[in-house]
């Protein structure tokens, strides 16, 4: 099927398919969190659909995951300050300042992401999702997105300017899962084989052993595979 946004402007993208592929690439990026493993390019252009999408598709025939690990790297015990690697219209304000980032900054992309798949547009300078010199999305942005209430309302918590305020990914999974229709208790882990199936694997990519501990050993599978 391709990257997401091969499918951009073509009328075909519902809101309940991206909603879809939001939760299948939210499940893989909690469970990359759970190792203390920050991805740094969260972006539509990173996330992959297993089947092409037509007119005809549902939500139900959907299945996304988040590719391209060159740019992980397990967090830092104290947070300090990393490199600065990705794409810079989907980056936290922390990263563009140059100041300490931890997995959050990942949920700021994540959020930003979000509004890309909505617009069915890169968020670039002369987008309807302008960010100011601060580095922050413009209130009014967010809320002339048109997508249901809930969908905005988890966009804006993602993108909010003090990293500690943002929700974790295994939240803005629950979030997701209800306004999918899943059923989902309060608290909902993500399981190994949701995270494989989900998140990275299954036919059209090799995937990623999601289940393998932490690890350079880890990281280095992550930046070779293949999609």
């Amino acid at each position: 099927g391709g990257s997401l946004t091969r499918y951009f402007g073509k009328d075909i993208l519902s809101e309940a398919i991206k909603v879809r592929c939001a939760l299948h690439v939210a499940r893989g990026l909690c469970h990359l969190h759970s190792k203390d493993i920050i991805h740094r390019d969260v972006k539509c252009e990173n996330i992959l659909v297993q089947r092409p999408i037509q007119a005809e598709t549902g939500p139900e025939d959907i299945l996304a995951k988040l590719a391209d690990f060159g740019f992980c790297r397990i967090v830092e015990p104290r947070g300090a300050a990393m490199t600065i690697r990705g794409t810079w219209q989907f980056m936290a304000p922390e990263m563009l300042m140059h100041e300490k980032y931890t997995l959050s900054s990942d949920v700021f992309s994540f959020g930003i992401t979000l509004a890309e798949l909505v617009l069915e547009a890169e968020p670039d300078p002369d987008s309807n999702f302008k960010r100011n010199s601060e580095f922050y999305p413009q209130e009014a942005a967010v809320e002339g997105l048109a997508c249901s209430k809930g969908l905005r309302s988890l966009i804006r918590s993602c993108v909010c300017l003090p990293p500690e305020e943002r929700p974790l990914m295994h939240d803005v999974v629950r979030i997701l899962a209800a306004l999918d229709g899943d059923r989902v208790s309060s608290t909902d882990k993500v399981s190994e084989k949701t995270a494989l199936i989900e998140g990275g694997g299954g036919e059209g990519g090799a995937g990623l052993d999601w289940g393998l501990p932490a690890s350079r050993m880890t990281l280095r599978r992550m930046k070779t595979t293949q999609f």
